[in-house]
């Protein structure tokens, strides 16, 4: 990842960079870029059940160690799947809002949904948001989902 950020960098000083990696990942991939807010790194990819189930235990596979709260790393078991180093830099705003984003699909269509998924987002200092109702990534997200992140989004700005 670094040598393709760094060179998009040097070519271009108002690119911006998005890292997706799949999955939560080792916060070095975005350590030499701590502060540097072309660079913004997807947090979590997937379905809103992973990200703001009733229950975060209940996709793991082992509730030995508990779990984390809703958001983005509803889905990992805390101490074990090394998730720690990246939420502990979120956390402290290392990493900041604006370098970090998520991307949920299969989002139920109401406002109400939409604002969780912000708000969990906010908590875990998260700062970009792509959420859609669809299941196929061509397709726009409905009225109802595009208007709240929209809205929210304005009233962020």
């Amino acid at each position: 990842y670094h040598r393709i950020v760094d060179y998009v960098i040097r070519k271009d000083s108002s690119a911006r960079i998005v890292l997706n990696p799949g999955s939560a990942y080792f916060e070095d991939i975005i350590a030499p870029y701590y502060g540097n807010t072309q660079v913004i790194s997807i947090v979590f990819e997937s379905m809103q059940w992973n990200y703001q189930r009733d229950n975060c235990i209940w996709s793991l596979w082992t509730d030995q160690k508990g779990s984390f709260n809703k958001g983005p790393f509803c889905n990992y078991v805390p101490e074990w799947d090394n998730i720690e180093p990246l939420k502990h830099v979120m956390d402290i705003g290392l990493l900041r809002r604006d370098q970090s984003a998520v991307l949920i699909y299969g989002a139920p269509s109401t406002s109400e949904d939409t604002i969780e998924s912000f708000s969990h987002g906010l908590h875990a200092n998260v700062g970009w948001y792509y959420i859609t109702d669809r299941w196929d990534w061509a397709a726009l997200p409905s009225d109802v989902v595009w208007q709240e992140q929209t809205s929210i989004a304005d009233g962020l700005l």
